[in-house]
């Protein structure tokens, strides 16, 4: 890799026509943050944690998906409400299985 890889994985983004850019701030990758920003066609989305990166790449995924079947471009949000419902469902079930002692217990110990 040369010296300016920043500008290089630029281009390479930029050819694939990617659109949609995650990143965790981080020193090292400074200058390709800085490109991705200032790209007009890229939207340069700032994350605290990498695990976001995965919510963000699979939510455009899917919008994408949906767009393109010839549902509209209001089917992201109907795609975006049931993985909302979803996510309810697995705290619900999660809840329901805490059977220990100390999860249901009201009393405060010292």
């Amino acid at each position: 890799m040369s010296a300016d890889w920043p500008l290089e994985a630029h281009h390479l983004l930029s050819k694939a026509r990617v659109g949609i850019v995650g990143y965790v701030p981080d020193a090292g990758h400074k200058r390709l943050i800085e490109l991705c920003q200032a790209d007009k066609a890229m939207r340069a989305v700032a994350l605290t944690t990498e695990e976001e990166g995965i919510g963000l790449a699979v939510g455009a995924w899917l919008g994408g998906v949906t767009i393109a079947a010839g549902y509209g471009y209001r089917s992201p949000l109907v795609i975006g409400a049931a993985l909302a419902l979803a996510g309810l469902a697995v705290i619900a079930v999660a809840f329901s299985l805490d059977r220990t002692p100390a999860a249901h217990s009201d009393a405060v110990t010292s």
